[in-house]
């Protein structure tokens, strides 16, 4: 699914749930359509959520504090149920676990994934790979510091422990 994050707001799982769609295309209409995300059967390997950027509160704020701004606001994990509608196949956890990002850059595009058995941020563009740290904070900083435009975010269902 997609999501419109604006710069004031809650968490993108809320979001997810209950964000408005397009206008309705019509003249003299002004209604928005009400956007219902689902979740396929059997539950995907992965869950993409593509970021939709509100340019105009953003507008001031250089690239970095707009990542910045946006990256606060990603879940680490997500309830899927919360987030989609749908119900879950039987015996299916119902968390998802935020795995990687991928952003445009100025010169392309850059990502982070997380190297699950290190549980260490890892960053890579068209030339390179590097590791990134632990914790979240580490990719937001460096998002910022490079003003980067996050893109898409991967989710995984979390494992049976």
């Amino acid at each position: 699914g997609s999501v419109l994050l604006q710069a004031e707001g809650g968490s993108l799982a809320g979001h997810l749930r209950t964000a408005l769609g397009p206008s309705c295309p019509m003249p003299n209409c002004s209604l928005q359509t009400l956007l219902r995300r689902y979740v396929v059967q059997p539950l995907p390997s992965v869950i993409t959520v593509a970021i939709v950027w509100d340019v105009e509160p953003l507008a001031e704020a250089t690239a970095g504090e707009a990542a910045r701004t946006i990256l606060s606001r990603v879940d680490l994990s997500i309830e899927v149920p919360c987030a989609f509608e749908g119900g879950l196949p039987e015996g299916a956890h119902s968390r998802a676990l935020l795995l990687g990002l991928v952003c445009r850059a100025s010169e392309g595009w850059c990502g982070f994934f997380l190297d699950d058995e290190k549980r260490a941020w890892q960053w890579f563009d068209q030339l390179s790979s590097a590791p990134v740290g632990e914790g979240w904070s580490v990719v937001v900083e460096r998002c910022e510091s490079l003003g980067c435009k996050p893109a898409y975010l991967f989710y995984a269902p979390a494992k049976a422990d």
